[in-house]
Order: structure tokens, then C-alpha cells, then sequence
């Protein structure tokens, strides 16, 4: 099954560092802006013979819904899936998150995307306007279709919607250029940027720590922070970026570029290492030994290769 588009957020402070794909919008390219809601990855798609539906990572069923998904899909007529079975139709099914939308966006599957499993490419916007059009599906709201003209004219839309409700988590912008996913001339594909308001992190942050500050959570998560400090240090840091270079994965000369490199590959080799030479200490930092360390990881790696 294809997995779903990890779609960057644009940081235009840090574009080198954390947005390869940001340079595959030119001005004059044709773009698409739309409303990113705050719900639940979802797909179908016509696969031996019956419609199948996902959520992000798994196969629904009976059992597994995604909170009536599955019940959803096999209301619809089958026919608008195994008339193109190649098609795999992405979209959003609207639950309770973090925002409070209208009550008649809930229970809706918005979809957003189709991708095609044997060209190896998503389809223009406008074949996608046009499938749901054709089966009455719910097509995400489309602010904007037209030139790229520059990152500043795209947050004009950051709070143009109120198709959804009074807050919008933000606008994802599709680059209707690169739409294959295997194209080597091109680079990655597809184009795709979000750019989040600063409500919705504000409104996800809140609810984030709500959730997480148990006063023994917040005890457990700082005896981590104490235990891990002494055996996650920038000396064993160095030290195994100098293996990464040994073995081939990193050039002798570290630069910004390498940053997406290392932030794949450093944090998980640093937590072996630490198992293997300090068992006891990892198991007694408990739960949070690998947030912590994968921050601490981070943090020097920063320091040593962008001098922060």
C-alpha cells in the first residue's frame, strides 16, 4: 500500500537545512493552495477483487475502523473504485483533534489526493475536483489555483477559509509541475509545503501539554533528562559521526547539507551505543530514555557541525 505524503513545513529561516524541496518552486509555476484540516489520514482503493481502505499505517476492518471509516467507505457505490483500480483516492476523515470545526464537517471524508499505482504519479488537481464531483465526494477546499508568486503571497491565505470553522490549522501548496514519483531529472517528488498558523500550534501545544503534564510523567521525564545527560555526551557524539565518515556515510568536511543525514542516522546509532556500554543506566532513565537522547543527540550535532 502507498504510503501518505510526508508534506515539510515551510521554515523559510532554515530552507537549506530542512526544505530540499523548497526549490522546486519557481516563480510562475503553476500551484495549488488548499485547506489543511486537522483530521485523519485515510485512503481506498480497489485491490483484489473488493474496496480496501486504510488509515495512515494500517488496513481497516470491521474491527478497526478508524472511528467509521471503514463503515463509510462500504456505504459508497464500489463502482467509483473499481471503474479505476489503479487509483489509489487519498483524503481526510474529519474526526474530534485538536480544532473545533462545524458540527456538519464531522463524519465527512475529504479528499484531497489520487494517486495512480502504475504510472507511479499523482493526478492533476483538477482530475481529482473532477472524481469527486462525479461521486459526490467532498473535494478539500481549493483557495487558490494559479502562478506561484512567491512565499509572501501564499500566507495571504493562511486565513482565507471558513469552509471548516473559525480557526485553520494552516494551507498545504502542490506543485502541479512534479507530480511523479520516480522522477530522477526532478528530484523528489511530489512538491508539496505546509505552512501552519501560528493559532493551530499554539491550540496543539496547549492541548499537548494538558495531556502530558502528569505530575509523574513530568518527574519520570526529568530523572531521564538527569540520567541520560551523563552517558549522551558531545564527546560520544564526535565520536560516532567520525564512524559515519569512516563509513562512507558522511563526507570529512561536514556542512548544513549533511544535517538531514545525520538527524536520519545519529539518534538511533547513539541509543545502540548507549545500550550496549550503559544498559543500566537507559533502563533505569525508563520511558523517556529515547526522547531525551534524540534531543540530546540533536543539540550537539548542532553545535559541532553549524557551530549553535
Amino acid at each position: 500500500m502507498k504510503h501518505f505524503v510526508d508534506i515539510e513545513r515551510l521554515r523559510e529561516e532554515d530552507v537549506e537545512l530542512r526544505l530540499k524541496n523548497c526549490e522546486k518552486f519557481q516563480i510562475g509555476d503553476l500551484i495549488v493552495i488548499q485547506t489543511k484540516i486537522d483530521g485523519a489520514n485515510s485512503s481506498a482503493t480497489w485491490e483484489d477483487g473488493e474496496v480496501k481502505c486504510f488509515s495512515r499505517k494500517n488496513e481497516l476492518n470491521p474491527t478497526n475502523t478508524l472511528r467509521g471509516f471503514w463503515n463509510y467507505i462500504q456505504s459508497l457505490n464500489p463502482m467509483m473504485f473499481e471503474i479505476n483500480p489503479n487509483w489509489i483516492i487519498f483524503g481526510e476523515w474529519e474526526v474530534k483533534h485538536s480544532i473545533n470545526y462545524n458540527a456538519e464537517v464531522y463524519n465527512q471524508w475529504y479528499v484531497y489526493d489520487i494517486y495512480n499505482k502504475v504510472t507511479e504519479s499523482y493526478l492533476p488537481q483538477n482530475k481529482v475536483k473532477e472524481w469527486c464531483n462525479r461521486w459526490n465526494i467532498n473535494y478539500i477546499e481549493t483557495l487558490y489555483v494559479g502562478e506561484f508568486q512567491g512565499w509572501g503571497k501564499v500566507r495571504e491565505f493562511l486565513h482565507a477559509s471558513t469552509a471548516y470553522g473559525n480557526t485553520q490549522e494552516g494551507v498545504v501548496i502542490k506543485s502541479q509541475c512534479y507530480l511523479t514519483k520516480n522522477d530522477v531529472e526532478n528530484g523528489r517528488q511530489p512538491s508539496y509545503i505546509k505552512i501552519v498558523n501560528t493559532e493551530f500550534s499554539e491550540i496543539k501545544e496547549k492541548n499537548h501539554q494538558q495531556k502530558i503534564e502528569d505530575p509523574q510523567k513530568l518527574q519520570a521525564k526529568a530523572h531521564a533528562q538527569e540520567l541520560m545527560t551523563t552517558i549522551v555526551t558531545e564527546n560520544r557524539v564526535r565520536k560516532e559521526l567520525n564512524k559515519m565518515i569512516d563509513e562512507g556515510l558522511l563526507p570529512t568536511e561536514l556542512t548544513p547539507k549533511d544535517m538531514s543525514t545525520i538527524a536520519r542516522n545519529l539518534p538511533k546509532r547513539i541509543m545502540d551505543d548507549c545500550l550496549k556500554e550503559e544498559k543500566e543506566t537507559v533502563i533505569e532513565a525508563g520511558e523517556f530514555a529515547g526522547k531525551v537522547a534524540n534531543s540530546l543527540v540533536m543539540q550537539f550535532a548542532k553545535k559541532i557541525v553549524l557551530g549553535e
